[in-house]
């Protein structure tokens, strides 16, 4: 599903979401970074320690060459989360792995596509996060992985 969503004049979003089963969503993930490689990304994740993992196998995967993979979350003392945020911000490509600490009160130029690989329980960090793509004028996507037992709700 693509929905187009314009958010203020000249100004494009549109929001996606994508149907995975538990057992290959972590693969789903993978491929889709892959295929998006070159774009500056955030993915969210519903804790630090998912946010940890991912920093680590991103890299070992050894896919995403030339895609820094960094960090953001809550644990982090400040002086490294500042440290990721300067890092991130200056990239023209690159991920940022991060929990919903990253999903209100950031300016970060550019961002081109968000990922939330574990949807939030709060409609609101829904929106905050899918607000970090498609400022000042800019285009910007976003996916939601979704698991089959979100559509039994409807």
């Amino acid at each position: 599903m693509r929905l187009s969503i314009e958010c203020k004049p000249h100004t494009c979003f549109f929001m996606q979401y994508m149907i995975c089963e538990g057992s290959k969503k972590s693969s789903q993930l993978v491929d889709f970074l892959v295929q998006n490689s070159g774009k500056k990304i955030m993915v969210y994740f519903a804790t630090c320690a998912c946010v940890d993992y991912w920093a680590v196998i991103l890299p070992l995967l050894n896919l995403l060459k030339g895609s820094p993979i960094i960090p953001y979350h809550g644990k982090m003392k400040q002086g490294p989360r500042e440290k990721a945020l300067a890092t991130f911000s200056a990239l023209s490509s690159g991920i940022l792995v991060c929990t919903d600490v990253a999903a209100r009160g950031l300016d970060i130029p550019h961002v081109d596509l968000i990922v939330q690989y574990d949807p939030p329980q709060d409609p609101n960090v829904f929106i905050h996060r899918a607000g970090r793509t498609a400022r000042y004028d800019q285009e910007g996507d976003a996916i939601v992985f979704l698991l089959p037992k979100v559509l039994a709700l409807r």
